[in-house]
C-alpha cells in the first residue's frame, strides 16, 4: 500500500545559458528566440516546461 502514495519530484531547473546554449536541442529554435522569451523575466533559473510557456508567450506578441 505504500507505493500508491508517492510524492511528486519537482522539475530540475537550469540557468539562462545552458538554456540558451541548448535551444535547438530543447526547444528546436534558435538561441535567440530563447534570449528574447527570457528578457522580460528576472529568474535565474527555469525549468524546461517553464521556457517552453515562454517561448509560446513571446512568438505569439504582437509587433509594434
Amino acid at each position: 500500500m505504500l507505493g500508491k502514495f508517492t510524492k511528486k519530484q519537482a522539475a530540475p531547473k537550469y540557468s539562462k545559458e545552458e538554456l540558451v546554449s541548448h535551444a535547438q536541442v530543447l526547444f528546436n529554435c534558435q538561441p535567440e528566440v530563447v534570449v528574447g522569451a527570457l528578457s522580460d523575466n528576472t529568474q535565474d533559473d527555469y525549468t524546461i516546461e517553464e521556457v517552453q510557456t515562454l517561448i509560446q508567450q513571446f512568438n505569439q506578441r504582437m509587433v509594434k
